[in-house]
């Protein structure tokens, strides 16, 4: 069933800003939850990967056959744009020992944490759109 590996992504998620936000002290567990939803993300994308080439021909092609496999071609593009920001900004923040800065006022001057709230709403708002179809989807 889909909606579990779903359900354990938006768990997942939520698990690792959680540790991050309320107290830097916990980085080990932030990581390994991190790095837990980044499987969660790879077995996502395996359980979906004929949709995954679909959408992917949707997004780069022209040809509009459908505005709604188009619609979520694009969301698909900017939840995978917002998880790569997350992950790279995550690995340079451990390289480095400290923050990658943004000119903005606190929280949202550091980029990682910055990328991982608006992934997390993003992710929200994903899952409950399609909360109906999830429920009845199944692995092939």
């Amino acid at each position: 069933m889909r909606w579990v590996v779903h359900l354990l992504l938006l768990i997942s998620i939520l698990c690792v800003l959680v540790t991050i936000i309320t107290v830097n002290a916990y980085l080990t567990l932030h990581i390994i939850l991190g790095l837990i939803f980044v499987g969660l993300i790879g077995a996502h994308l395996y359980q979906r990967k004929n949709t995954v080439g679909f959408l992917t021909k949707q997004l780069v092609s022209r040809g509009g056959k459908s505005r709604q496999k188009s619609g979520l071609a694009r969301s698909d593009a900017i939840l995978l744009f917002f998880f790569l920001l997350m992950f790279v900004t995550g690995i340079l923040d451990w390289i480095n020992g400290s923050p990658v800065r943004l000119p903005f006022p606190p929280p949202f001057n550091l980029l990682h944490k910055f990328a991982g709230l608006v992934l997390l709403i993003y992710v929200i708002v994903h899952f409950l759109r399609r909360r109906s179809r999830l429920r009845r989807s199944t692995i092939k």
